[in-house]
């Protein structure tokens, strides 16, 4: 189940997986450098959400740098985190790096970057 929320600067999705009923929350924001960031961290409760991002505790990320991009990022990572096997998606992440973040570039994208 994923409910969704925002700010005029974010985007929050409150996730619990299918298959495991772990709890999740899936953050959208700019950052200082411009950049829009999707961090994922474990929420067990708010308590625990609201520390794990104050502390930077993400178990996931995935940078846009175009708003639609970071919307797009955001709604396809609160799925994938609902539908997924948590571990094998952060271990995937973790192993290959912003290589395991190819799960959120479309067919236009690989297209464009073999130009």
């Amino acid at each position: 189940m994923i409910k969704y929320s925002s700010s005029p600067t974010s985007l929050i999705a409150r996730v619990e997986n299918i298959k495991t009923k772990e709890r999740f929350s899936v953050s959208t924001a700019r950052n200082p450098y411009g950049v829009y960031e999707t961090a994922v961290f474990r929420a067990p409760n708010q308590l625990i959400a609201t520390l794990n991002a104050f502390t930077g505790k993400a178990i996931f990320v995935v940078n846009s740098s175009t708003l639609q991009q970071a919307k797009q990022s955001h709604i396809r990572t609160a799925e994938l985190f609902e539908q997924l096997n948590p571990k094998d998606m952060i271990r995937k992440y973790k192993i290959e790096g912003r290589k395991g973040a190819q799960l959120f570039i479309t067919r236009e994208d690989k297209e464009s970057n073999k130009k």
